[in-house]
């Protein structure tokens, strides 16, 4: 009972992450480890999806899987907004992952969040994207 009224009083995001720092965003890109749990390695065959993050001009970023997307963002109380995303129409031999993937940024958005060992997580409608930093 405690920890989850101290979560709240600090006002972090549930399930153990910490809030997420602009500056930690903006200075890595972000490489995806794990969808729903399973190894990205084993659902995308080819490049890994990645997220980048550009706050001079409110813009995310990236790679997924088959396509490019990009669009503006914003964070508001722990989520990250990205109602118009963009994405390129290259048609692949598996978009299931892909679309699954892009998922992550419809309606209300993602609840953003850094776990154990600066992994970056979004969560959304029961979908869990973790992603790795590589510096830029």
């Amino acid at each position: 009972m405690w920890a989850g009224i101290a979560a709240l009083l600090l006002g972090l995001p549930g399930c153990g992450g910490k809030q997420v720092d602009s500056a930690v965003l903006e200075g890595n890109h972000w490489v995806l480890s794990t969808m729903n749990g399973a190894e990205a390695g084993t659902l995308f065959s080819e490049q890994m999806p990645t997220i980048d993050f550009n706050f001079t001009d409110s813009t995310v970023y990236g790679y997924s899987g088959c396509n490019r997307f990009t669009g503006g963002f914003r964070l508001v109380d722990g989520k990250l907004q990205a109602p118009h995303m963009a994405s390129t129409r290259m048609a692949c031999p598996d978009m299931e992952h892909e679309d699954e993937f892009l998922s992550v940024f419809a309606g209300e958005g993602a609840v953003l969040s850094l776990e154990k060992g600066d992994m970056l997580k979004l969560e959304n409608e029961g979908i869990v994207l973790t992603f790795a930093p590589q510096a830029e």
